[in-house]
């Protein structure tokens, strides 16, 4: 027994120093804006790196370290502050606020290239029309579901690329408003709608994961896509779609704040879209909507799973 706990004494204690300075270091290495893929990886972990610190907070305090458990907490609410409600250009959900009649009601799916079937798509196809939804985005669009998709020409009678070849990132659009100057480039979907005369441009996205060096620097490519398309157009804004990154990540917070859009507050946000086995808890939510000043967000409901590894997400907007 002495030897077990002279054991816990020498090297748990150690642990207890190791992870302290491996979770600072951590904290600052999420505040790094950086092309390096590892150090991109853990900006996007803002929520998962919270919960490790509440949880070294515990581990300490139970190896008596009180001084360290103090300085934990310290860098714990640094990290809050800088790390999970780091947008200027945040928007609260207003849930109760009816802003006026102006409505847009979005949702974003990524189906999972290789996991979609006919029954789990007569579900998907049952809570659409539940939801009543004006616009839905597909991404990682199989053969299968893309005929699928064709079956709801009847609800949606707008769409684009539903007679293109599919492929790993492909994306759709299905709408119920009319859509214009529809393109497909760089895996942006990119229509043009027209709402109480007034026009949207709206880019269905489905940015590279960034689990290389290469599928980052793809991603990165495409942010400069949208950048460019977003200070071009004198149109009303909206992006969605599966972005594979989180709202605490460098990159999400500086496009926002470059193009000057507006995306949803995180503060209070544990809900997540990936991966969908997981709980809101541990999870990420990296399916998101990014719009101009012109909008506000009334709504963000996210759907139970449907044998993706996404949740569908859904977004109303109203005019401010």
């Amino acid at each position: 027994m002495r030897k077990i706990i002279s054991f816990i004494d020498k090297v748990i204690f150690k642990k207890g120093n190791l992870l302290f300075y491996l979770f600072v270091i951590t904290c600052f290495l999420h505040q790094i804006n950086s092309n390096i893929l590892i150090i991109d990886l853990i900006g996007n972990l803002g929520k998962q790196i919270f919960i490790g610190g509440i949880l070294l907070f515990v581990i300490l305090i139970f190896l008596k370290r009180y001084l360290l458990s103090l300085a934990s907490v310290f860098v714990l609410i640094i990290f809050a502050i800088k790390g999970l409600y780091p947008c200027d250009n945040c928007t609260a959900v207003l849930k109760n606020k009816l802003l006026n009649d102006f409505k847009l009601r979005l949702m974003t799916f990524n189906t999972g290239f290789y996991r979609s079937n006919n029954d789990e798509f007569k579900k998907i196809e049952k809570a659409i029309l539940s939801e009543n939804i004006d616009i839905i985005l597909f991404q990682d669009i199989s053969t299968n579901t893309l005929e699928n998709l064709k079956k709801l020409k009847s609800i949606f009678p707008y769409g684009t690329n539903l007679n293109k070849p599919v492929n790993f990132w492909g994306s759709v659009i299905l709408s119920k408003i009319p859509l214009e100057n529809s393109k497909l480039d760089n895996n942006v979907n990119q229509s043009i709608l027209i709402l109480n005369n007034e026009k949207i441009t709206i880019l269905g996205v489905h940015l590279f994961l960034p689990v290389t060096q290469d599928f980052l620097h793809h991603a990165l490519n495409q942010l400069d896509y949208l950048k460019t398309i977003s200070k071009k157009t004198n149109n009303h804004l909206i992006i969605i779609g599966d972005l594979n990154m989180t709202s605490t990540s460098r990159r999400y917070i500086n496009f926002i704040k470059e193009t000057n859009l507006f995306t949803y507050s995180s503060f209070k946000n544990i809900t997540s879209t990936w991966p969908s086995f997981l709980p809101n808890l541990l999870g990420i939510q990296i399916d998101h909507i990014i719009f101009s000043e012109k909008f506000k967000l009334k709504q963000k409901k996210i759907l139970k799973n449907f044998s993706s590894d996404h949740r569908p997400i859904i977004f109303e907007l109203y005019k401010g």
